[in-house]
């Protein structure tokens, strides 16, 4: 792609960053430097912000140009034998179950829709739709503000009560199409602009009806993992 034409997308991508509330992803909050990459990732996503970077694979807050729509997308990349475990699997194995994982329960799980998975300079990439919210947790954090249950009032125990209920509800429709999530956390619930809720990261999840895959994936939430 022309770089005059690149340079105009990245300029309408910060302008969109920059007339958001303020940047929120699917697992935590990144205080770091706009995270530009030297070209467009599979031809049509482009990273705007770090969300968070480890040793298995850096996390984007990108810009989707396919169609010219312009709309947030998530990407998730895995680096070479990062995380290479007993069964000779690594990130690319976690991201392509999830992949798998996204396509079988769209329509059924709230979650957001897997988009696209291709590989780069040996690192692989997984991109999906941006859930554009706020962790559970941290929701939970602020209406609390340090009192107990007994210090709410009454709407605000409400609005928890709504908030776990809707959890269990979700978490029951990710167990009626035969997954257990193995990684159920506060930050795993976003919750989305219009007060609902959707469940994120299926990365160590488990199929119980198609035993799937063979060995699960390691260091999913205590207590809950097969």
């Amino acid at each position: 792609m022309p770089n005059k034409l690149l340079t105009a997308i990245r300029r309408h991508a910060a302008a969109m960053l920059h007339s958001s509330e303020r940047l929120r992803s699917d697992v935590i909050k990144f205080k770091g430097p706009t995270a530009y990459l030297t070209s467009i990732l599979g031809n049509y996503y482009i990273p705007v912000q770090m969300i968070r970077s480890s040793a298995k694979g850096d996390i984007y807050k990108g810009v989707n140009i396919k169609g010219w729509d312009f709309n947030w997308c998530l990407i998730k990349q895995g680096k070479p034998s990062a995380l290479d475990d007993h069964f000779g699997r690594d990130m690319k194995d976690r991201l392509l179950w999830q992949k798998e994982v996204l396509e079988d329960i769209a329509g059924n799980v709230p979650t957001p829709r897997f988009l696209d998975f291709f590989e780069r300079h040996d690192h692989s990439y997984l991109v999906m739709e941006y859930a554009e919210g706020e962790p559970l947790g941290q929701k939970v954090i602020e209406v609390l503000q340090g009192r107990t249950w007994l210090g709410l009032k009454t709407d605000e125990k409400k609005q928890l009560l709504r908030w776990y209920m809707e959890t269990l509800k979700i978490t029951e429709k990710v167990h009626q199409k035969g997954y257990v999530h193995r990684d159920i956390s506060d930050m795993n619930f976003i919750i989305l602009k219009d007060n609902s809720l959707c469940i994120i990261d299926f990365e160590l999840s488990y199929c119980l009806s198609r035993k799937k895959p063979a060995a699960p994936f390691v260091l999913g939430t205590r207590i809950y993992g097969p």
